[in-house]
């Protein structure tokens, strides 16, 4: 069953409820199911949606087989067999590496000791353009020249040259990260106390505008990513939820595919403050398109990001965000669009958690599933027309032993049938046997390819 979840999920844009599901032996206040009468024109009945639904499905598997990859995985392995054994020198590259980490500590100091455990604790600042120099195999050892970028090369199977290269450009921003656990280590027991040390970092990044990876053997481009990053409304080093913002867009160019986030855009009591577009095709053909808008508001006062953020206040701030989600949307090859929209974050967010604290109150629940469908929508169409195949709905549902209760998602499909969609009433294995089988063949495929570089 947890096959086909993966496969339904994105198909019918549940990853909108994923966090919302509750007990597998759940049974709902209605029996699932329905007749086909009076169906509106151009819908399906149930029946005939699982057979385009699992057609659909197949059609987007078989379009990104693991095999589209096998050139970018014959020199993945030629260059871990070859080039990252101990044989191949690199004594020099380790000695480089070692002094680039160097560069990125800005202080250490010794923190407050507990009763159990002692700190080290180090600033780190993450900076790309302190990793510069060309390293280079040069048939005996691997050599590294000063430059103001950074850039590998070798040799691929064939013999052709293979370089690899990364570089930043445009406006640079430095902001905290937070606190990374780097080490811990047992020093025994004192006084009946288990006693540890950790090594931590207070870590900064200094983000660049631009930075460029690229992948190329001879004259031809193999990878190319792109990443874009606008800090400009963040004063300082800290960032601050209630006002400042970011833009960022991504783009990955390999083996045919162009996989481009063109934008990814965060910022409160901002209208239209958040917006994300991503897309996916291979060969010029859309194979994925998503996008999504809406307003993030905060009611609180200033949410600062920074080594002395008192994390309990922190964490009861940011509940008082709120907001909506004006539209979603997602379409898969042209032929499967989900489409939807929440109208108050807060209040959906809200009624999930009171369901949960009120799980033994049916009728609470009831009305708190009604709470969250007054303000969220969800249906799916085929082929970008506007007939609404089925859409998404909440209900009450109660556990096997039918004592306590909790919202669950539904699909309701054109003829009024209802269908749980965490149990197995409509997504089930059995339904979408061939479906489930051939994403088990995908996921095996890409497993195999990337399994063997941990060996």
């Amino acid at each position: 069953m947890k096959t086909l979840k993966w496969l339904a999920m994105p198909l019918l844009a549940l990853a909108l409820t994923s966090t919302f599901s509750a007990c597998s032996d759940s049974k709902g206040d209605e029996e699932d199911g329905g007749d086909d009468g009076g169906l509106p024109a151009g819908a399906l009945t149930p029946e005939e949606n699982k057979a385009r639904l699992s057609q659909i499905g197949k059609d987007f598997i078989n379009a990104i087989p693991a095999s589209d990859f096998n050139e970018l995985d014959q020199l993945a392995t030629h260059i871990k067999n070859t080039y990252c054994d101990e044989d191949y020198k690199v004594e020099d590259v380790e000695d480089w590496a070692d002094r680039c980490f160097k560069s990125l500590i800005a202080s250490t100091w010794t923190g407050n000791a507990t009763d159990y455990a002692t700190y080290k604790y180090t600033r780190r600042i993450y900076e790309l353009s302190q990793f510069r120099g060309h390293l280079t195999y040069n048939g005996s050892k691997w050599v590294v020249e000063e430059a103001n970028d950074l850039q590998a090369t070798c040799t691929d199977q064939n013999g052709q040259q293979v370089i690899a290269r990364l570089t930043t450009s445009g406006a640079v921003k430095k902001v905290y990260i937070g606190e990374i656990e780097m080490d811990e280590d047992y020093r025994g027991v004192d006084g009946g106390i288990s006693k540890y040390f950790y090594e931590m970092d207070e870590a900064y990044a200094v983000i660049p505008e631009n930075i460029t990876i690229t992948l190329t053997r001879g004259n031809q481009a193999l990878v190319t990513v792109t990443v874009t990053t606008d800090l400009r409304s963040v004063s300082g080093e800290n960032f601050d939820l209630s006002k400042d913002g970011a833009v960022v867009a991504v783009r990955a160019q390999l083996a045919g595919y162009d996989i481009n986030c063109q934008r990814i855009a965060a910022k409160a009591n901002t209208a239209g403050g958040l917006y994300a577009k991503f897309t996916v095709s291979k060969g010029g053909r859309s194979l994925l398109n998503f996008e999504t808008q809406g307003n993030a508001n905060y009611s609180g006062s200033n949410l600062v990001w920074s080594e002395d953020t008192d994390m309990d206040a922190f964490e009861e701030n940011v509940q008082k965000f709120g907001g909506k989600v004006t539209g979603v949307s997602c379409d898969i090859m042209g032929r499967l669009q989900v489409k939807g929209y929440c109208t108050d974050a807060r209040a959906l967010a809200d009624a999930f958690e009171n369901a949960e604290d009120n799980k033994r109150n049916a009728e609470a629940v009831r009305n708190y599933a009604k709470t969250a469908n007054d303000c969220f929508a969800a249906a799916f169409y085929y082929d970008g027309t506007d007939v609404p195949q089925g859409a998404m709905e909440f209900e009450a549902v109660a556990n096997s032993k039918g004592e306590k209760y909790y919202i669950e998602p539904v699909i309701v499909f054109a003829d009024g049938s209802r269908y749980n969609m965490t149990n197995d009433s409509y997504f089930s294995e059995e339904n979408f046997k061939s479906l489930v089988d051939l994403f088990d063949s995908l996921a095996n495929g890409y497993e195999d390819m990337v399994e063997k570089y941990d060996e």
